[in-house]
């Protein structure tokens, strides 16, 4: 059974690309805008998890704490306006895949960044 206690989408590297086609949007004269970013899709925090632990082939610590007052169950937002003003749409939509990616990048750039 899906756990429902948070769900949330994730765009990691499709993020990146995003960027870039709102700055060619706006090099073309584009007006300043907002944009919800999303794949979809909402995961769990505990699919995230366990996915993760897939990926990186390690336990990973978990602290499981209570919903903070005020936080929706679920929260997940359309990117149909990014899709049509600037013609984005996520490549990644799988979770394994959206994790393994953004794994792959900060394995191999960690050290680089600091």
């Amino acid at each position: 059974m899906k756990d429902y206690f948070k769900i949330r989408d994730y765009v990691l590297l499709d993020l990146a690309k995003a960027h870039i086609f709102a700055n060619l949007y706006l090099e073309k004269g584009g007006e300043s805008e907002y944009f919800n970013l999303s794949n979809g899709k909402g995961f769990s925090v505990k699919e995230i998890i366990k996915t993760a632990e897939k990926v990186v082939n390690s336990k990973i610590a978990v602290c499981n704490k209570k919903r903070r007052q005020g936080d929706p169950a679920i929260l997940v937002a359309s990117s149909l306006k990014a899709k049509e003003i600037l013609g984005w749409s996520p490549e990644y939509k799988d979770i394994e895949k959206i994790i393994e990616t953004a794994y792959i990048w900060h394995k191999y750039n960690f050290e680089r960044l600091f």
